[in-house]
């Protein structure tokens, strides 16, 4: 390999880091973007009860979801260091294992999904006018579940080897493919709910494959076969270490925020249908966030590979400058335009009323979760995952059904459903803080 191929082990830090951030930001951003075109043709063309169901089921569909997401994100640190220490066959190996469990572990998820969506969306108590809605979009949108592993994986492939570009180009091609199909669909064919479902899942398969493609064509770093497709023990053993507790995680996190919807749906359908359009224009101002941690733990997996300490320093100085920049341009344009950008979803003024109280409350303290998601990628990018786990488990799930539990005994009122992201987020942040200083760095920064 010459010295100009991988160059996050090398070169100028911000440039690079900015490089790498800009090709993930934008996927995130058409990856929600695609997901609230259905929102928003659904909240425009059929109700604002079928706007709560599908703004909502992002709860359920990451109990599953998300818990590959999660396992999938230990296997991007491996191909990390894998990559960054120049082992290729070991990269090589370690890949064709991964795409086999994905293919596998979609299939399971389709299966589970289907017939488990009715008993995940009872457990969030939804009321008959929106349970309705929410389990016909389920049940589609489950079917498509092996997409979303391959594809998640295969992203996790290339930016790996510092390709983040090829993601964000499957994205932005599925993006308006799914806008097209949604409009025929819902607005011309009227087919609801139903026709959300099939667009997003039409669109996660012509995502999976352009990326599939595109890794199949890199025979530099590895030779994706179809014959060499297999469950290998050692790399399979290694991508559970690292990446289950990161399931795990992210499962239980969203075991607790279907617990945490079921407070949400006791109060009137504006305030669910609301809170679930609120969601989406949150997910807008996570992105530069998302993606930095993304980055950071690339950036620390591949120099801890490399043994190069002092990059690792720069790379977590130059990711918190990012996330400060960038979260403060993210926010000041969404609280001046908050009734604006949840009006684009349904023009009921109860929901939106709703929407822009939860905005106006979270949008401010990004910063907390920026923080979080900086020293979540430092933690992880040293391997550990598990440490990660424990930290989030407790502040996201057992303190936040503690407060929630309390809370709700005295008070009947949303705003402790808005303050209890950024407050989970800010001890998350602490608790990753602290492990980091008192343990970590002692281990290999010295």
């Amino acid at each position: 390999m010459t010295e100009s191929k991988n160059r996050i082990v090398e070169g100028n830090i911000f440039k690079e880091m900015l490089i790498f951030v800009i090709p993930i930001f934008l996927s995130y951003l058409f990856q929600n973007l695609y997901n609230s075109i259905d929102s928003a043709i659904v909240g425009n063309y059929v109700s604002k009860q079928a706007l709560a169901a599908v703004s909502n089921c992002a709860t359920v569909t990451n109990i599953m979801v998300g818990f590959f997401t999660g396992l999938s994100s230990g296997s991007l640190t491996i191909f990390s260091r894998y990559f960054g220490s120049a082992q290729y066959d070991k990269l090589d190996k370690s890949i064709h294992t991964s795409i086999t469990f994905s293919i596998i572990f979609g299939l399971i998820m389709a299966i589970a999904g289907f017939f488990s969506s009715g008993f995940l969306l009872k457990l969030m108590a939804f009321p008959d006018e929106i349970f309705i809605h929410a389990e016909r979009y389920l049940k589609i949108y489950f079917l498509g579940s092996v997409f979303t592993a391959v594809f998640n994986i295969a992203s996790g492939i290339s930016r790996s080897i510092g390709d983040s570009k090829t993601p964000f180009k499957a994205l932005v091609i599925t993006t308006f493919i799914n806008a097209i199909l949604d409009i025929t669909l819902i607005k011309y064919l009227h087919l609801e709910v139903v026709g959300a479902a099939l667009s997003t899942i039409v669109a996660q398969f012509v995502s999976c494959v352009l990326i599939f493609l595109s890794l199949v064509k890199n025979k530099e770093y590895f030779d994706i076969k179809l014959s060499k497709l297999e469950l290998d023990k050692t790399y399979l053993n290694e991508m559970f270490s690292k990446g289950l507790p990161a399931g795990i995680q992210t499962c239980l996190i969203s075991l607790s925020n279907s617990l945490l919807q079921r407070y949400v749906n006791n109060f009137s359908t504006d305030i669910i249908t609301g809170i679930g359009v609120a969601k989406k224009v949150d997910a807008f101002v996570a992105m530069p966030c998302q993606s930095i941690g993304i980055a950071t733990a690339t950036f620390v997996s591949q120099n801890h590979g490399a043994n190069n300490k002092k990059r690792i320093k720069q790379s977590v100085m130059v990711a918190s400058i990012m996330m400060v920049v960038s979260v403060t341009i993210m926010v000041i344009p969404t609280l001046l335009n908050v009734d604006l950008l949840v009006g684009l979803f349904n023009k009921d003024p109860g929901v939106i009323e709703a929407g822009s109280a939860m905005v106006k409350v979270i949008a401010p303290l990004y910063y907390f979760f920026g923080f979080m998601e900086i020293f979540v990628g430092l933690n992880r990018g040293f391997g550990k995952a598990i440490a990660v786990m424990i930290f989030s488990t407790l502040s996201m799930i057992v303190i936040r059904q503690i407060f929630l539990a309390i809370v709700f005994s005295f008070w009947q009122d949303i705003f402790f459903i808005h303050i209890c992201y950024p407050m989970c987020w800010a001890i998350a942040m602490l608790f990753n803080v602290v492990y980091y200083f008192a343990f970590v760095r002692k281990e290999y920064m010295r």
